[in-house]
């Protein structure tokens, strides 16, 4: 065993040096951009195709829970080598960072990972990742956790939405990334959309343009990319395209006064890309999802509102890009609709070979191919790329980042009625019903945080575990209180079927005093009776989870406005 332990060690040594010389002579032959941008008429099919698809750094999970990691047990390093043969294989273009396994990583980790991706490549790779802030968001860990869109429209602040606008292409700009698969420009038309919600700036298309736009100038001003998603909107939708395919039940001209604005904005503003929704729109067309929509595609969007930058898909490994010719062929049809750049096939190797075998037999047109990558290759030297220095990672120390984040947070936070709310007494023990660490790891444990908090603040706090999932608590099982305050923590609840109102009319019954924080969708707030005291975090990210903790035990007071409506259920006096 200690005999091939040594060996191993060996050989990952060997392995280093031989990698240090490999980099050494590719940075001696790698073509710039520029040049590459010259010489794309004269390029191989094989390399034309290659520049097109973008791929997943780690292992992207769609229709899983995690939304990440490595369900075949792949470790990072053998993921990282995988890629890197794949890069050099089939000459690809671009590659979006996602963590390689169950968890997030340090940001050394992911800038380490992505600046030696780049040394195999034969023109500089365009690096993205999905950086939404919120609930969405790939660099953790080292990194000061941002909130998400719709607490930056509650403050009811632009200079702040700039501020985090900035902080995120600092961030990214610092692990080589340079372009973000964000802002959502979708508008929140319905209050139980399941795919995007908080991950909005709202519902009213007006003030959403103003913060989408705002968001793009900021990134774009340091040097990161913006990408608007997911056109021409997922705000109708009441099915989440990871799993299928959702429809959108609306006019054109409904259409027109509502989600088209923020799109059309922001690409007056110089976002740099635009992704494509899985979503059929019947009134814009009827037969195709925008995906694979040519009067969308080139007819609305490059017709109608005059974008030139690139189009990409949303991942073509989700439930609603499925399609009747097989996955390998849907990529096919969204070039043949006009698309630029195909992100995550699920399965690279088939369908690289049905996108090389539609251009050689004709199907595709080699010079519509060839604007393409030129579009990519413009905005790979928008970006940077041909220039080698990168920011240190000495911003993740910046304290201005968190203050940012506890800013927007502590501005955000909004109470649904003023009248019925007041901070818990000071005396007496405090129940804490929540559910938990979530199991997606997109945010911290809400009980956690409060009963320190709280505690703190001279409280005897008690807790108890309720959610949607036997991970989160399950279902509430009447245990033996002997409180006189209770903190009822929503995540979600609303998706999951929770008996958010049961639960509060029993705890009021017994009385005890009952105060709801809804730390993900305002709509948890349709099952909170009028009466019963709420607070909106649009998040449970840490400085979120905290503001709310300082409002609770009387430190602040909230300031923020809900962007959408949240329909009440009637009233419920507290005694």
């Amino acid at each position: 065993m200690k005999c091939i332990t040594k060996v191993s060690y060996i050989l990952r040594v060997w392995s280093r040096i031989i990698a240090r010389y490999q980099k050494d002579l590719r940075n001696e032959m790698a073509t710039t951009v520029r040049s590459a941008l010259e010489s794309v008429d004269e390029w191989s099919d094989e390399k034309l195709v290659g520049q097109l698809f973008c791929v997943a750094s780690g292992r992207h999970a769609a229709q899983n829970v995690m939304g990440f990691g490595s369900a075949d047990g792949a470790s990072a390093e053998e993921l990282h080598a995988e890629l890197r043969d794949m890069i050099d294989q089939y000459k690809l273009g671009a590659v979006i960072y996602f963590p390689p396994g169950g968890d997030h990583e340090p940001v050394e980790n992911i800038r380490t990972t992505m600046l030696d991706l780049q040394t195999a490549a034969d023109v500089p790779l365009l690096i993205s990742t999905d950086q939404e802030n919120g609930t969405v968001a790939r660099v953790r860990v080292g990194a000061v956790h941002m909130p998400g869109a719709m607490a930056l429209v509650a403050t009811g602040d632009r200079d702040l939405c700039a501020e985090v606008g900035r902080v995120t292409a600092e961030q990214l700009r610092a692990v080589g990334i340079h372009q973000n698969l964000a802002p959502v420009a979708d508008v929140m038309m319905v209050a139980d959309n399941p795919g995007v919600n908080i991950r909005t700036t709202g519902s009213d298309p007006r003030v959403s343009a103003e913060y989408v736009s705002t968001f793009v100038k900021a990134q774009g001003a340091n040097g990161l990319a913006s990408t608007l998603k997911h056109f021409p909107g997922y705000g109708s939708a009441r099915v989440d395209a990871h799993f299928d395919l959702p429809s959108i039940p609306v006019s054109r001209e409904e259409w027109d006064r509502t989600e088209r604005i923020p799109f059309e904005a922001a690409i007056r503003s110089g976002a740099e890309a635009v992704m494509l929704g899985h979503v059929i729109f019947p009134a814009l067309d009827p037969d195709n999802a925008a995906t694979f929509s040519k009067p969308i595609v080139q007819g609305v969007l490059r017709e109608d509102l005059g974008f030139d930058g690139v189009i990409v898909t949303d991942a073509m490994d989700m439930g609603g890009a499925a399609r009747p010719e097989g996955p390998a062929e849907a990529c096919v049809s969204a070039l043949l609709a006009g698309v630029d750049q195909i992100l995550m096939p699920s399965d690279l190797h088939s369908a690289y070979a049905a996108v090389l075998d539609a251009l050689r037999n004709g199907r595709l047109d080699r010079e519509r191919l060839c604007e393409s990558a030129r579009r990519i290759l413009r905005l790979k030297l928008k970006v940077g790329l041909d220039d080698s220095d990168i920011p240190g990672l000495d911003v993740f120390s910046s304290e201005r980042h968190k203050e940012i984040a506890e800013r927007v947070a502590r501005e955000s936070l909004t109470v649904r009625d003023a009248e019925v709310f007041s901070p818990l007494e000071q005396s007496g023990s405090v129940l804490i019903a929540h559910p938990g660490i979530d199991p997606q790891k997109r945010g911290v444990n809400p009980g956690e945080v409060l009963k320190g908090m709280l505690e703190g603040a001279g409280h005897d706090v008690r807790e108890v575990l309720w959610g949607g999932s036997e991970a989160e608590g399950g279902p509430w099982s009447n245990p033996d209180l002997n409180v006189s305050q209770a903190v009822l923590i929503l995540r979600d609840a609303w998706k999951d079927g929770v008996d958010v109102a049961g639960v509060i009319d029993g705890l009021v019954g017994a009385g005890i005093s009952v105060t709801v924080v809804a730390i993900r969708s305002p709509h948890d707030g349709v099952a909170v009776p009028s009466g019963v005291p709420l607070l909106y975090t649009y998040g449970d990210n840490g400085s979120a989870v905290r503001a709310a903790g300082r409002v609770l035990v009387g430190d602040e007071v909230p300031t923020g406005r809900c962007p959408m409506p949240v329909p009440s259920t009637g009233s419920r006096t507290q005694s």
